[in-house]
């Protein structure tokens, strides 16, 4: 499984490539590879990657963190 959002300015994808989880950014900022060194590390990405996406229903107030794993979740794609 694998989590991917796109845009007109880009791409990211994170990803297990079998030994370790990467992230990667393509577009039209520079791109950005991110090698991510243990299982918090990548929980912490992710949550800042979907941050926005997941709250923008009810920006500024706080959502339940549940549900913002929720819609994380939800965001899985299978290879």
């Amino acid at each position: 499984m694998d989590f991917f959002k796109a845009s007109k300015e880009g791409g990211s994808h994170i990803f297990f490539d079998g030994t370790v989880f990467r992230r990667n950014d393509d577009g039209e900022a520079p791109d950005l590879r991110m090698v991510y060194t243990d299982a918090a590390a990548v929980i912490d990405g992710l949550r800042r990657f979907f941050d926005w996406d997941a709250r923008q229903d009810s920006f500024p107030h706080a959502k339940p963190e549940i549900d913002i794993w929720r819609y994380i979740h939800g965001k899985l794609r299978p290879h």
